[in-house]
């Protein structure tokens, strides 16, 4: 039982915790022995996971990149390298998003062949149970890796922000949150409300200008890459939604189980503790009744 059951339900290690939590392996292609005889589709099923693996590994890498450039941002001071790190930082957006995007779709269908061969019934259900696993294992650990380089970007945004407001509060301290946003969102140096927030005529204010243009291009493109990866999320969503409740109801089920034995050896406990204080009444009962039977015994004998 605990065998078949550990083949079908990946372990809470495996399947991943969120929160802030911590990132897990998954169960992938090349820690499976593939039997000699593994079907065709199975081969490129492993395959598939192979490089789905391999997706995951190059999303959390390129986390890790982006949490280096967001120190590079915020600590920059000369122009041009605050112009490397935009490139920098769209360069490995642009990358990120197209493998994510192309795993989505390996997803998808590996999705589709697994639902093929099980309502066709030309795959063994052993074979199945192991693809279903894997999937569900691997868009978990999937979704964990996108998620985090999502909230990597989300705080190099935020930074961006706070950056520009200090830099434009630096020109005009008593800036509102209204003018800092108007300077930020403007794509025209002469536009009526620069002259507004801003001393015309003042170069080190231009350049201000200008690097808050340049921060707020860099925060457009980190929303639109959160809005792609969040919509993934969505989709991915339901691709596993069956499997995820197939497998819920398993866990239930197990679950249930261990609470059902670990209830019978609670009473059990029980009912030893009873039988043993019973035995010990029963005991001392015994002693009583002696003891009465002795002190009859010599008050009937006394001459």
């Amino acid at each position: 039982m605990h065998s078949r059951l550990s083949d079908i339900l990946p372990s809470r290690e495996e399947a991943g915790e969120d929160n802030g939590a911590a990132e897990t392996d998954v169960v992938l292609a090349g820690d499976v022995e593939m039997s000699p005889v593994a079907s065709k589709s199975m081969r490129e099923f492993f395959a598939q996971v192979e490089q789905l693996k391999n997706t995951i590994t190059y999303v959390k890498s390129r986390t890790s990149e982006v949490n280096r450039l967001q120190d590079e941002a915020v600590n920059a001071v000369l122009t041009a390298d605050q112009q490397q790190t935009s490139e920098d930082l769209d360069r490995v957006l642009t990358d990120v998003n197209k493998r994510c995007a192309e795993a989505k779709q390996m997803l998808t269908a590996m999705k589709a062949e697994t639902d093929s061969l099980e309502k066709k019934s030309t795959a063994p259900a052993s074979e199945l149970r192991i693809r279903k696993n894997m999937y569900n294992s691997t868009t978990q650990n999937f979704v964990n890796a996108v998620r985090a380089f999502q909230q990597a970007q989300q705080t190099y945004k935020n930074k961006m922000k706070e950056k520009s407001a200090r830099q434009i509060r630096y020109v005009k301290p008593d800036a509102t949150y209204e003018e800092i946003d108007a300077v930020m969102k403007s794509g025209d140096p002469n536009a009526v409300y620069r002259a507004a927030i801003l001393n015309q005529g003042n170069d080190a204010v231009a350049q201000t200008f200008m690097d808050v243009q340049a921060k707020y291009q860099d925060v457009l493109r980190l929303e639109e890459s959160v809005r792609a990866l969040h919509q993934m999320f969505q989709d991915l969503a339901l691709l596993v939604e069956t499997q995820g409740e197939m497998l819920d109801q398993i866990e239930i089920s197990v679950n249930q189980t261990v609470e059902h034995v670990d209830k019978g050896k609670q009473e059990l406990k029980k009912a030893l503790k009873a039988r043993k204080s019973i035995r010990k009444k029963y005991f001392i009962l015994a002693i009583i009744v002696i003891i009465i039977i002795v002190v009859i015994v010599l008050v009937v004998i006394r001459p």
